[in-house]
C-alpha cells in the first residue's frame, strides 16, 4: 500500500514538542510534525493539516503531518540518505536554520561539497557529514521556496567559486559570500565575479 496523504481542519490540543494532539470533529489525533511546522502554530488555533499515512505502518504509529507543504518536502529530502529519517533529518535542518542559514543557503552548500556545514548538527560527525553532503549532491537537493536554487544557478556557481580559486581566494569564504548575497537571477558570471570578490576584499 502507497502513501496517503489526507487533509483535515481541525483544533491544535496540545503540543509536546514534535508531537501533536489535534482534534477534528471530537476524534482526536497524535502525529509528529516538523520543527518549522511546529513553530508556525499555537494550541486552540485552527489549522488545515495534512497527514500522511504509511501503508507499510499498520499502526499508524509513524503518523505525520504538516502545514507548510514546503517546509516538510525540504526536510524529508534528507531521509533520502540512508539511516537518517524523519525526525534525524528535521534535526539538521533546524540545527542549519538556527544558525541563519535559509534553504537555499543549505542547497548551496551541500552543492558546493561543504561538509562543516553539518558537524555542529545534533549526533552528526565527520563521517556521517561527509556521506550526507555526498549523497544529496548527486540528488539535486531543492529549497521548495520563493529563492529556490536550480540546476543553473548550481552550475554558475560553481564556476564562480573555481575561478575565484584560481585566483588564490579560500573555497569556504567564496561560498559564504555567496551565501549572504543576493544575487540577481539575471546576473552574468562576471558580474557575480566582480560582486563577490568586492565582499571579500
Amino acid at each position: 500500500m502507497e502513501k496517503l496523504e489526507v487533509v483535515l481542519t481541525g483544533i491544535v490540543e496540545n503540543i509536546n514538542q514534535q508531537r501533536i494532539t489535534f482534534n477534528n470533529k471530537g476524534k482526536k489525533l497524535e502525529f509528529w510534525m516538523v520543527k518549522e511546522d511546529v513553530d508556525n502554530i499555537t494550541t486552540s488555533q485552527e489549522v488545515d493539516v495534512t497527514l500522511i499515512i504509511d501503508g507499510d505502518d499498520e499502526d499508524f504509529g509513524q503518523l505525520k503531518g504538516y502545514i507548510k507543504k514546503d517546509a516538510y518536502d525540504f526536510v524529508m529530502q534528507f531521509t533520502m540518505v540512508f539511516g537518517i529519517g524523519p525526525k534525524a533529518a528535521d534535526s539538521i535542518c533546524t540545527h542549519l536554520r538556527e544558525n541563519g542559514l535559509s534553504r537555499k543557503d543549505i542547497c548551496f552548500e551541500i552543492a558546493n561539497g561543504n561538509t562543516d556545514l553539518l558537524m555542529g548538527a545534533p549526533g552528526i560527525g565527520p563521517k556521517a557529514a561527509y556521506r550526507i553532503v555526498e549523497e544529496l549532491r548527486t540528488k539535486s537537493l531543492q529549497s521548495f521556496d520563493d529563492t529556490d536554487t536550480n540546476d543553473a544557478d548550481v552550475e554558475q556557481y560553481a564556476e564562480v567559486i573555481k575561478e575565484l580559486e584560481s585566483f588564490g581566494f579560500i573555497k569556504s569564504d567564496i561560498i559564504k559570500a555567496l551565501s549572504t548575497m543576493s544575487i540577481d537571477a539575471e546576473m552574468r558570471t562576471t558580474d557575480i565575479l566582480q560582486t563577490v570578490i568586492q565582499a571579500l576584499q
